[in-house]
């Protein structure tokens, strides 16, 4: 809109104006609200900022702020420029600010037009803070915090809310939440007088797509489970066969990594669907490299590419042989026959192809994880997340 309004001016000026809005966004702290989409009411913001815009741009006196420049040092301009917004100038913002009025001396003809330059700079920027900032004054309902709208989330037949996100409309505080965000289903708040945006849970073939929260972004618990599995299934290659494998202290290992480590973010109690802060996914995975760091380093066998004509039941389980899986799950070979259904029914092409083998590999090793991780499984269950590992037989679901 600015730079609509001031096209001949280098677009320098929006430095100031970026730091502007995001001081104004910082205010905010870990406020995250919803406002109707109308076509409408952006045209309207539009034309009052511009309106706003030409007004000021009228009243001012360029010829006095020509003359003021005139006769400021280069340190006297920089600190006239810091004054029109009333931020934290660290080092860093400070130093480019510094950079672009000096600039404006190397690069100006002469010295008249390195005047002009600079107030015509000075002015632009100036005027387009003011008019930002009357504005959001004047409409607090889009920039202040006010919820009234909360998002519905939908996974599948099931719907809950953030439980924080219900609170900030209730005006009531709760608990902070540092690893955890938890949720409420929707039936809970039936009565209030709260207002819903529908927002369905987006899953990639392997990943959740993250959702913005207060703090950054969230994933559902389950799926940072899931998600994390299949990183040490096909990127860490974790139960694979290697060299000088000793494959009863690796299988005693792992168990003892994953119950203690996972027993602090996947609580088998919790019922209700929970959020986990995507940056503690990370630090739970970059967890398991440092506890394997140096097996990994090994060399394992490759999944071999499949035939055009597809593979069998039986391909499946030489596969599974000759990646060593048999020896770290020696019971593997037992969950391959409803595995290889499941995967043959959901198969895209006319034949099983090398992505479904990768995906019937992946699922006969998570099953076996499960069996062997009680906890893990009753927490999956508890998060209705069973008929996400196929071929899984899940002994708590009726």
């Amino acid at each position: 809109m600015a730079y609509n309004i001031f096209k001949n001016c280098d677009l320098e000026f929006l430095t100031i104006v970026a730091y502007h809005l995001k001081h104004q966004a910082d205010k905010l702290q870990d406020s995250m609200e919803f406002v109707p989409l109308d076509t409408k009411v952006l045209r309207d913001i539009q034309e009052e900022l511009r309106i706003d815009m030409c007004r000021r741009l009228t009243t001012t006196d360029h010829r006095k702020l020509k003359i003021e420049m005139s006769q400021l040092s280069y340190s006297k301009i920089i600190a006239k420029f810091k004054k029109i917004t009333p931020i934290d100038w660290d080092s860093n913002r400070h130093d480019r600010i510094e950079t672009l009025v000096k600039h404006y001396g190397r690069t100006a003809k002469n010295e008249k037009a390195r005047i002009e330059e600079l107030s015509t700079l000075y002015t632009v920027t100036r005027i387009t803070v003011e008019c930002l900032q009357s504005f959001i004054q004047k409409h607090p309902e889009l920039f202040l915090p006010d919820r009234k709208t909360i998002r519905l989330f939908e996974d599948g037949d099931v719907q809950f809310v953030i439980k924080s996100e219900v609170l900030d409309v209730l005006k009531t505080k709760g608990a902070p939440e540092h690893v955890f965000v938890s949720t409420m289903k929707l039936a809970d708040i039936n009565g209030k007088n709260i207002e819903f945006i529908r927002y369905p849970i987006l899953r990639a073939k392997h990943c959740a797509v993250p959702i913005p929260g207060p703090s950054g972004f969230l994933v559902l618990a389950v799926d940072s489970l899931l998600e994390t599995l299949k990183m040490l299934i096909l990127d860490l290659k974790l139960f694979q066969k290697r060299e000088n494998w000793d494959v009863d202290r690796w299988r005693t290992q792992f168990i003892d990594v994953m119950s203690s480590m996972f027993n602090i973010f996947f609580i088998k109690e919790k019922k209700d669907p929970y959020f986990i802060r995507h940056k503690m996914v990370n630090i739970c995975r970059q967890q398991f490299l440092v506890s394997f760091g140096i097996t990994l380093s090994l060399p394992t066998t490759e999944i071999r590419p499949v035939k055009p004509q597809g593979f069998t039941l039986d391909d499946l389980k030489t596969e599974l042989t000759n990646l060593g899986l048999t020896e770290m799950f020696p019971d593997i070979l037992c969950h391959t026959g409803r595995v290889y259904y499941e995967v043959d029914i959901r198969k895209k092409g006319k034949n099983l192809r090398t992505c479904d083998l990768y995906d019937a590999i992946e699922n006969c090793q998570l099953i076996c994880i499960f069996n062997r991780v009680n906890n893990l499984k009753i927490f999956l269950h508890n998060q209705k997340g069973c008929k996400r590992v196929l071929g899984l037989e899940c002994e708590y679901c009726t």
